[in-house]
């Protein structure tokens, strides 16, 4: 018979996806894919599918037909790795999920997946696309079984593995499995040689020795494929060959040849060895097992000793059928006989049961392919004859056709808690299995699948049974509910009941609109869309509220939870808020307000006013949220009210923000009044206020000339000032005044002085004698009297005598006696403290007292000499010597400062302090060995420092002034003391015995005044200083509004002015 062959391409599945077979191989083409909506697409870059087979008698072609099978999922091969793209130009976002598989890899627009698990797989996948449309989808996949590869070679078991003899035909035993999977149709065999074979046992041998490689690939007939592959060592010498290795019937009798000159042994597999010898064997096959096949191996005793085998075919008189003895409806299963040459097979299929079924023959003669139509029990028959040997027989193999489980039921939904049932056309209790993803979420066992569903994804679903086939898996989309949590209402949530208003909501999805409800209230036209008018009912204690959902516009309109919005019927509640964030407000001052509405109200109307009417005055923003405001004095009360009255819904609301305006404190001195106080030492002065204070300034003025001093800011009810002292020298008590400027106090532009009445009461004047340096010698004793006189009536107990450097008081009263000698040494420096009654101490200088028995330089004949020039502040000594001193130094008082760049006969002192100061010149000399020191001891008296202060008259009617300057210069000594005052390097206008002198009738500007003081004419000292004198202060002001309405503000502003005058405001 002559057989031909066609092979079909088929479209299945999607659009734009084939199969090509073509000798048994499958190719497939990288342009497969499924089109979306929106211009989106997704492709895929593999898939197989499973052969299926049929005849046409038409003699037209009068040959077998092969085909794809049409499949309900996307087939692919188990451990494969596969790609899916989703193309578009308009894609924002792209999820995936997988189930039966393992992701790889994961991009925007791509994913790559292993099928690792056979059996029911899915991918969903989820399109956001830039106008926010959504577009979800899924994909069936079916993941096949593939086979398992493997071979060995057929050599008997004492034999060396995988060495074979060069130019000797050796058999290659097929080891491959199905693996659970369809049957294998196609061995590719490799031999590494540059030959290839494409038979299931095949035999080769090799021309060349050395190491090769045979790999076999294997596929069935789903297109999935397995390899395998094994070393193979070729020696070099040359095997003998077995004849006549011919087809033969079962229980026959054949004999076998080799041409060996040392001969060998023989080994045979599925038959029994009647007689053999070196050369010869005869073998009867009745042994061989279901594969039909018996084989002959012999090792020659020279040559290459490795053994050689060869396949015999043998008919057997009842032989196997090979296959599947379950199978599935509609499922085809090819079943097939040993592949024996020149024999022809029969195939008949009879029904145990009654059902039907049909058999398709294929281009092999020992295969045939079961078409299962109907569940039941078959017996498939096998008749075959050689037509050489005309020997054959008869093989049966039962098969039991089961049925497939067919699930019925919904495969979309929405995400709501709800029952789903699901069916299958067989009726009868089967394992139901609910997977998302690679997840079991549920199972049950049951006629019928009961699921409450689950949230929103993609879910594969399965029915098995132990006496059924599985079911195609069924994949099932839970929709999500559409979210409504981030949707805002656009519309008024205070409404006037009654009028109609417009509500909508921002829709940027065009696969969604929106149901509306309203509660208390009507909709006006459709309840339906982005958009709707509603008004609400009058009446009390009505709860109104706008319900929304949203739903989808396809056929499953999943619809979302409600949302509730509130609506209020308007009551306004007003909230003042002052921008400048004051509570007390200061008069002939601005502040600003702004009012805000609970629920955002908008008044119809808004109008601002004060109460009482001339408590204030709106200058800015009437009629608007934000106004500012212009106090006025106060007058009769400083309590009012920034009244508010607006116009909603027909209604006018009135709201008062009351206010307090700052009223002027009132202070009172902690202190004693008058105080006693004291020249020269600190003290501190207290206000207290009748209420609390928050910002301003306090200057005190000890109106004597000096600077006045600032504390800012303050704060609280008592104000402490910083330390206070009058510097001056007085002989006598006299009377000042001490005033408390409180500037500003609350911020309000204000200013309230207080004045303090103060005694001064002078120091003592202390002057004790002797002074200056005393030297006295211990060798024979001494007893030094020091006195202190004074001007002041001070009692013996506050006459303290000190010693420096000594803890504790030495002795009372005006006199005390130092008293030393060589064992107990007195020197040092002594002073006395003398305090009045009123607590006013003075210290005086310090009178020293040094022990210093000048030696006998005998043999001395050098001198030395000082001299020295002074100047009020400056001191200038020159010294002279004779001879070579070995040594000279300069020596000072503790008050004068020695100028840099001495010399060994010059040096210049500089003081500010007013006492007495000495200077010692030290030269020293070397007398045999010793040091002999010419010491000479210089004292000078500096009586004072020249300082003074100035006190400024109010301005005449002519606008001048008059300034006195008032001496206040340190003293030490006061006799003969003249004073001269001068301004703007005149000549002095005044000389006398005075210490203070008044420049008259001085016009506004800046001038520079100097003291002189005189201590007859051998000490001069100077001060100047520059003082603005200021004119009359103007008191003009301008009006910037014409004309001048009642509530309306006025700004009245000084002409240039001056912050360092007082101005006080009168209105009439």
């Amino acid at each position: 018979m002559r057989y031909n062959y066609f092979y079909r391409i088929k479209k299945t599945l999607f659009e734009n996806k084939c199969f090509l077979s073509l000798l048994l191989l499958c190719c497939s083409l990288s342009s497969m894919g499924q089109p979306l909506n929106n211009g989106a697409w997704l492709s895929w870059d593999q898939e197989v599918g499973c052969k299926t087979y049929d005849y046409d008698p038409n003699p037209k072609y009068d040959g077998y037909l092969e085909d794809i099978a049409n499949a309900p999922c996307l087939s692919v091969c188990e451990g494969g790795a596969m790609a899916f793209y989703m193309r578009g130009n308009n894609i924002r976002a792209v999820s995936w999920e997988i189930s039966g598989g393992t992701i790889l890899r994961e991009y925007q627009d791509r994913i790559r997946v292993r099928w690792e698990n056979r059996g029911a797989a899915g991918l969903s996948f989820k399109v956001v696309f830039n106008d926010g449309s959504i577009t979800q989808g899924s994909l069936c996949i079916e993941v096949l079984a593939a086979p398992n590869a493997a071979f060995k070679l057929q050599l008997p078991q004492q034999a060396l593995p995988d060495v074979v003899c060069l130019n000797t035909p050796f058999v290659i035993n097929n080891l491959s499995e199905a693996n659970g999977g369809s049957q294998i149709v196609s061995y590719e065999w490799d031999f590494g040689d540059g030959n290839v074979s494409r038979e299931r046992n095949p035999q080769h041998q090799y021309s060349r020795p050395g190491i090769y490689t045979i790999s076999l690939q294997v596929t069935n007939e789903c297109h999935c494929s397995s390899y395998f592959k094994a070393d193979i060592q070729v020696e070099a010498q040359i095997a003998a060959r077995i004849s006549c290795p011919t087809v033969s019937c079962e229980n026959s009798v054949q004999t076998y040849t080799v041409e060996s000159a040392c001969g060998g042994d023989w080994f045979v597999v599925g038959g029994e060895v009647i007689e053999e010898n070196e050369q010869e064997i005869q073998v009867i096959w009745n042994e061989v097992d279901q594969d039909g096949f018996g084989y002959v191996s012999y090792i020659s005793y020279c040559g290459c000793r490795n053994w050689t085998t060869v396949k015999i075919p043998v008919v057997k008189n009842e032989g196997t059928i090979q296959g599947n003895p379950t199978a599935c409806v509609r499922k085809q299963q090819r079943f097939s006989m040993p592949q024996w040459p020149t024999t022809d097979f029969q195939w008949e299929l009879l029904s145990l049961t009654g059902a039907q079924s049909t058999l398709t023959p294929t281009d092999q003669r020992n295969e045939i392919v079961l078409n299962p139509l109907e569940a039941g029990r078959y017996l498939l028959v096998c008749t075959y004859t050689n037509t050489l040997l005309k020997c054959g027989g008869r093989a049966t193999f039962e098969i039991e056709v089961v049925a497939v489980p067919e699930i019925t039921g919904p495969t979309e939904f929405c995400e709501t808690p709800k029952g789903i049932v699901y069916e299958s056309n067989l009726n009868i209790p089967l394992l139901w299995e609910v997977k998302k993803g690679n997840t079991l979420v549920h199972s049950q066992t049951a006629n019928s699948l009961f699921w409450e569903g689950g949230t929103a994804g993609f879910y594969t679903i399965t029915a098995t049974h132990q006496d059924y086939c599985t079911s195609i898996p069924l994949l099932v989309t839970i929709t999500e509910l559409p979210d409504i949590s981030e949707v805002e209402l656009i519309g008024e949530k205070m409404v006037c009941p009654g009028a109609p208003y417009v509500y909508r909501i921002e829709n940027d999805d065009a696969n969604f609109t929106y149901e509306w409800e309203v509660t208390h209230g009507q909709i006006h036209g459709s309840r339906f869309g982005d958009e709707v008018t509603v008004t609400f009912d009058v009446g009390e204690s009505l709860e109104r509220s706008i319900t929304v959902k949203k739903f989808s516009l396809n056929s499953l309109r999943c619809t979302s939870a409600p949302k509730r919005f509130n609506i209020l019927a308007m009551n306004p509640q007003a909230r003042f808020t002052n921008l400048e964030n004051t509570v007390l407000f200061c008069p002939s001052t601005y502040s600003s307000f702004k009012v805000d509405f609970d629920n955002n109200i908008q008044p119809d109307h808004i109008h601002w006013e004060s109460f009482p009417d001339n408590f204030a005055n709106i200058v800015q923003g009437q009629g608007s949220k934000t106004v500012q405001v212009s106090w006025n004095e106060v007058s009769n009360t400083n309590s009012g009210f920034l009244r508010l009255t607006i116009r909603k819904c027909d209604q006018l609301y009135v709201f008062n923000h009351p206010i307090t305006l700052f009223e002027s404190p009132h202070f009172t001195w902690q202190n004693p009044n008058p105080l006693n106080v004291c020249v020269y030492e600190p003290f501190t002065v207290t206000l207290v206020s009748d209420s609390n204070l928050s910002g301003g300034r306090v200057i005190w003025d000890l109106n004597n000339g000096s600077e006045p001093t600032a504390a800012s800011p303050i704060s609280g009810t008592r104000i402490s000032s910083p330390p206070l002292a009058f510097e001056e020298e007085l002989n006598d008590d006299i009377a000042r005044v001490i005033t408390a400027t409180i500037i500003n106090p609350n911020g309000c532009e204000t200013q309230i002085q207080l004045n303090l009445n103060v005694l001064l009461h002078p120091k003592p004047v202390i002057t004790v004698t002797p002074n200056g340096d005393i030297f006295v010698c211990p060798e024979n004793g001494y007893a030094v009297t020091l006195y202190a006189t004074h001007q002041l009536d001070i009692p013996d107990q506050n006459m303290e005598w000190y010693k420096s450097g000594q803890a504790g008081v030495l002795g009372y009263g005006p006199r005390y006696t130092v008293v030393g000698d060589s064992n107990h040494s007195e020197a040092g420096s002594y002073y006395v403290k003398m305090t009045s009654i009123f607590g006013c101490s003075r210290i005086s200088d310090l009178v020293h007292i040094y022990e210093n028995c000048n030696p006998s330089c005998s043999g001395l004949n050098e001198t030395a000499t000082t001299s020295f020039t002074q100047s009020c502040n400056d001191f200038s000594f020159t010294g002279t010597y004779t001879g070579s001193p070995v040594g000279v130094s300069w020596k000072q008082s503790r008050y004068l400062k020695r100028a840099a760049g001495h010399t060994d006969t010059q040096a210049s002192f500089t003081t500010t302090k007013p006492g007495l100061h000495f200077v010692q010149y030290w030269v020293d000399y070397l007398i045999n060995g010793n040091i002999c020191r010419i010491n000479i001891h210089k004292s000078f008296f500096k009586p004072y420092e020249a300082k003074f202060r100035y006190r400024m008259s109010c301005v005449s009617h002519n606008n001048t002034r008059d300034v006195t300057i008032i001496d206040h210069s340190l003293y030490a000594d006061r006799t003969n003391v003249t004073y001269s005052f001068s301004r703007d390097g005149m000549p002095a206008e005044y000389s006398g015995r005075n210490s203070q002198y008044t420049f008259r009738n001085l016009a506004p500007g800046t001038y520079k005044f100097k003291i002189q003081l005189k201590n007859g004419s051998a000490y001069l000292c100077t001060e100047e200083k520059t003082v603005v004198v200021k004119g009359r202060p103007n008191a003009e002001f301008t009006v910037n509004y014409n004309p001048n309405c009642i509530e309306n503000p006025i700004l009245l502003a000084p002409v240039n002015y001056d912050p360092e005058y007082q101005y006080e405001w009168e209105f009439n």
